[in-house]
């Protein structure tokens, strides 16, 4: 399992990450056959499951997104590293969608020891804006 961090919170418990390339153009074959493509650019697209996760880290998460309303904020994966102080590197800018975001089926898990009977999961989809 992994972390991840959307603005300023970490989101623990990130499992069954994703990766894929999105091609920013367009490519298609002419009358002759041949193929051409008009490429500008290729943008990376994480999908990810985190949680179980404590109501009030639920609460957090959207909360922050909700506070600047779902836009472009500073996304970090652990696999993106660190520097050798400690300090996270290779944050991109990118916009996060909520799949399950109304599921309000709770999951029983424990946490530290602590048995939570709120625990939520969601699924999140990053894009690097």
């Amino acid at each position: 399992m992994g972390i991840a961090k959307i603005g300023p919170v970490y989101i623990p418990r990130v499992r069954n990450i994703m990766v894929r390339r999105v091609l920013i153009g367009e490519r298609s074959r002419t009358v002759s056959g041949a193929m051409r493509q008009d490429v500008t650019g290729v943008k990376r697209e994480w999908s990810f499951e985190a949680g179980p996760l404590t109501f009030t880290k639920y609460r957090e998460i959207i909360d922050y997104l909700d506070s600047v309303y779902w836009g472009k904020v500073q996304f970090w994966l652990d696999e993106f590293g660190r520097d050798a102080w400690g300090e996270e590197v290779g944050h991109v800018w990118a916009y996060v969608a909520v799949e399950n975001l109304d599921d309000k089926r709770l999951l029983g898990f424990s946490n530290n020891g602590a048995w939570e009977n709120a625990g939520r999961t969601l699924n999140i989809t990053v894009q690097e804006a």
